[in-house]
């Protein structure tokens, strides 16, 4: 089975908290020609959802109400593909990604960016971490990678800088290890989270850049979706995850 939904309403969705990048998977590897490909999309999406649209007169009943909510999504909204993941009843609340990482992790730290630029980090804080304080993201790829993602998102939310991040800067912060500097996944996050955080200073400059910003994250929030499909509701989940597994996914 598989429909529609927001990175959000995925998180929602079932027992899902979390999304896991499980031992198996490859590095999030995608490079700035690939984000910036991607997030080139979600900027020109939310600039027709921007502008201004034709007047659709309803009342207020909560039928209307959706219809209306329904009708943006069908002409506004931004579809990235598909997500395939599993559940392991040893895991509650975990929900495995098979195919799709580089997109999701992509979203999440554009999402994260935005935040911080657009003063939504209360709201990320909401609806993107867990109820103890973890991204609503691992990577389980390895042991550096799983330990740098929730304590580089809490550097950010607490509303330290990049430049702090730097290995000379001299008020780095502890858990910066030198060893972060020879895993993949980790040297990748901060080199394309810095990419965006910078793209972004450019797109939202100005009097006006914060409320801009908040905007786009509120697009990103409500308005972009991925086709999900989990595999333990499948009789062939089993051999699609062997499939994607055997080659090189996103």
């Amino acid at each position: 089975m598989n429909t529609e939904y927001t990175f959000y309403e995925l998180l929602r969705r079932g027992e899902n908290r979390q999304f896991v990048v499980p031992e198996l998977q490859r590095d999030y590897v995608w490079e700035e020609k690939n984000w910036r490909s991607l997030v080139g999309q979600l900027r020109e999406a939310f600039v027709r959802y921007s502008a201004p649209k034709e007047n659709l007169v309803l009342g207020t009943s909560e039928l209307q109400a959706d219809f209306l909510a329904y009708y943006r999504r069908q002409h506004y909204g931004h579809n990235l593909g598909f997500l395939y993941a599993y559940h392991d009843p040893a895991y509650a609340g975990h929900c495995f990604l098979i195919d799709g990482q580089q997109r999701l992790t992509t979203l999440f730290l554009l999402l994260l960016g935005t935040a911080c630029r657009g003063d939504r980090t209360s709201h990320f804080t909401r609806h993107y971490l867990t109820a103890g304080g973890e991204p609503c993201l691992a990577y389980r790829v390895r042991e550096t990678a799983q330990a740098f993602l929730p304590r580089f998102v809490r550097h950010l939310l607490d509303g330290n800088t990049l430049d702090s991040l730097d290995p000379a800067a001299p008020n780095k912060p502890y858990w910066l290890f030198g060893h972060y500097a020879h895993d993949a996944t980790v040297q990748r996050l901060l080199a394309n989270y810095r990419g965006m955080a910078a793209w972004l200073a450019e797109q939202f400059a100005g009097p006006e850049g914060c409320k801009s910003a908040a905007n786009f994250y509120d697009y990103l929030h409500e308005m972009v979706r991925f086709w999900y499909f989990d595999t333990n509701q499948s009789a062939q989940g089993e051999e699609l995850y062997l499939s994607l597994n055997a080659s090189a996914g996103d």
